[in-house]
């Protein structure tokens, strides 16, 4: 039997010590605190430097696959156009590079895709931008430089020209795509846009790009 020192011992202490009190109170004070962090919107400086770290970082892991393309595509320019008679390692050259345009053996590409737009900025569409660039590696990119390697092997056709035609146009879309929606939610953002600067394209033979 509980003696009456234990009994009124919870009715003894100040009101501000008593379990009923403080476990409320202790309970709508965490509560006041997470939904003030919820609600606390992301100041400019704070978007501004999570943009610019998004689009860098895409950037980077961009770098592999894009020097890749432009590698293949000059070694292709010089071959056709008779600057360069090496094609052993004209072959050499563009069997290597085919692997860093998949995300089964480019890591970059890989992290890439399976990045999340930081929570600051999930009102702009750049998960737009992910896929644009998932699509300019892989399948295009890719393609492309299967397309010059099999020109290599066996020698350029109509139909080889037209297809990687078909491939670096791809490309160019899936990049302006990307490009303006970098470009929209910078001006949103009241900020300079930062560019992708995808060179890898610039390389392209006349007889693709279709000039003179």
């Amino acid at each position: 039997m509980l003696s009456s020192s234990s009994v009124n011992s919870e009715t003894l202490r100040p009101w501000y010590k008593r379990t009923k009190i403080v476990l409320p109170v202790a309970l709508l004070l965490i509560a006041v605190i997470i939904v003030s962090d919820l609600g606390r919107p992301a100041n400019a400086a704070t978007k501004k430097g999570d943009f610019t770290t998004f689009v860098n970082t895409v950037q980077t892991d961009m770098l592999s696959c894009n020097a890749s393309v432009s590698d293949s595509m000059t070694v292709l320019n010089d071959i056709e156009t008779g600057k360069s008679k090496d094609l052993v390692t004209a072959k050499r050259i563009v069997s290597q590079a085919q692997p860093n345009c998949s995300v089964a053996v480019n890591s970059d590409l890989l992290n890439m895709s399976t990045q999340t737009v930081p929570t600051t900025l999930t009102q702009y569409n750049l998960g737009r931008v992910l896929r644009d660039m998932d699509t300019w590696a892989y399948p295009n990119a890719v393609q492309l430089i299967a397309d010059v390697q099999t020109a290599l092997n066996s020698g350029l056709t109509p139909a080889l020209s037209h297809d990687m035609k078909a491939k670096a146009r791809a490309m160019g879309i899936a990049q302006s795509s990307a490009q303006k929606v970098i470009d929209s939610t910078a001006k949103s953002l009241s900020m300079p846009a930062p560019q992708l600067k995808l060179d890898g394209l610039n390389s392209l033979p006349k007889f693709i790009t279709g000039a003179n």
